[in-house]
């Protein structure tokens, strides 16, 4: 027969043992619902194949109206839309046909430039001055499937919008080939 204190002493790291086992399920539970947030490479290919919107926006930052130019491309199956603006003024809108490839062409770039949402904003902490780049597409079941966005302030990168967006730009660059030119005439 043991004495009453070593049975304690046992009883003691048993539940320790217990409370530390269920402690780390929860955390990695957690954990696993933390990287849901995040679209895996599978996730996208197969949202992307219904691929109905896509939006770009670009904010630039905050200089007097003459110099502040930011621009949206909207983009549906039958067109893409350029519609360049200061500070909700619009200055010049254009409508382009849709090119026969152009929904592929932006699935394949943002495949290719691993767009994605991470799961935890960065915040700017009081950093002025910057420009902003936001990213959204949808399907017909969901609409508002994806948004992102990227304030660049300071030389660092801050919000959601993760991969190489200026990449990503140059590959979708044929939806609106005379971008600067046009961005260019609202001066």
């Amino acid at each position: 027969m043991m004495p009453s204190s070593i049975l304690d002493n046992k009883k003691q790291k048993m539940e320790h043992y217990w409370w530390s086992k269920w402690i780390l399920i929860l955390f990695l539970i957690v954990s696993f619902s933390a990287c849901k947030s995040i679209l895996s490479k599978k996730k996208m290919e197969e949202k992307l194949k219904h691929l109905e919107r896509f939006n770009y926006e670009f904010t630039d930052s905050s200089v007097p109206p003459p110099f502040h130019r930011s621009y949206t491309i909207a983009v549906d199956k039958d067109s893409v839309q350029l519609i360049v603006d200061s500070y909700g003024e619009t200055l010049a809108q254009k409508e382009y046909p849709m090119p026969e490839n152009g929904l592929e062409m932006i699935k394949t770039a943002l495949l290719k430039h691993k767009i994605n949402k991470a799961f935890k904003e960065r915040k700017s902490k009081g950093c002025t001055g910057g420009t902003t780049e936001e990213i959204s597409f949808g399907m017909p079941e969901e609409p508002n499937f994806f948004s992102a966005r990227v304030y660049h302030c300071g030389g660092t990168d801050y919000g959601t919008l993760t991969g190489d967006v200026d990449s990503f730009l140059l590959d979708i660059r044929p939806l609106t080939p005379d971008l600067k030119e046009v961005i260019q005439s609202t001066r």
